[in-house]
């Protein structure tokens, strides 16, 4: 940081020379040479380029319930890439991920990378509960009477919307029916 600001400049008969240090990147000598009425006088100084710090930004990532994260946040410089892990409880899924426009990220397994970073960022992580088709985090009565109503819908041929599909396709088969109720009905039971 600099404090004072000098200014330097050659009068009349004076001279300024800047040449670079030898082996040194983004080193000077400077050499102001005086025109004194006795004798000149030489007055030599070093400077070096002040490099600008490296930007950083933080990216954090959040997750709802039934879900975590190692680390929750990052610092990144500018450009670079930061890589999260997820974790699951036992009966969850991943659900949609929330990021900000322009944000680059990569799903592989447990891993989560975010790509080229270029200003803070919050990416959030919806975690669904298998069962939970009321969305409120609990497998209850309501959820069988939720996915009932997804097969109601089939029957006059109103397809299941994606989270339907996510979030009540219990035996893994692609789609909600009475295999998928009969299921629900079995894991209230127990």
């Amino acid at each position: 940081q600099v404090d004072e600001v000098y200014g330097v400049g050659a009068a009349s008969g004076e001279r300024i020379e800047c040449t670079p240090a030898e082996g040194e990147e983004n080193v000077y000598t400077f050499v102001y040479t005086f025109v004194m009425p006795d004798e000149d006088v030489n007055l030599a100084a070093r400077f070096s380029k002040i490099s600008e710090p490296e930007t950083t930004y933080t990216v954090r990532v959040e997750t709802g319930k039934g879900g975590g994260v190692s680390p929750e946040s990052q610092e990144v410089t500018a450009g670079g890439d930061a890589a999260f892990t997820l974790s699951l409880e036992p009966g969850c899924v991943l659900g949609k991920i929330e990021a900000p426009e322009g944000a680059v990220y990569e799903l592989a397994g447990d891993r989560l990378i975010v790509k080229n970073v270029q200003g803070d960022l919050t990416l959030k992580i919806g975690v669904v509960v298998k069962g939970d088709l009321s969305g409120d985090g609990d497998v209850n009565v309501t959820d069988v009477m939720a996915c009932c109503k997804v097969l109601a819908r089939k029957a006059v041929d109103i397809e299941p919307e994606e989270d339907e599909i996510l979030r009540g396709d219990l035996n893994g088969d692609g789609m909600v029916d009475i295999t998928d109720v009969m299921a629900l009905c079995k894991l209230l039971a127990a």
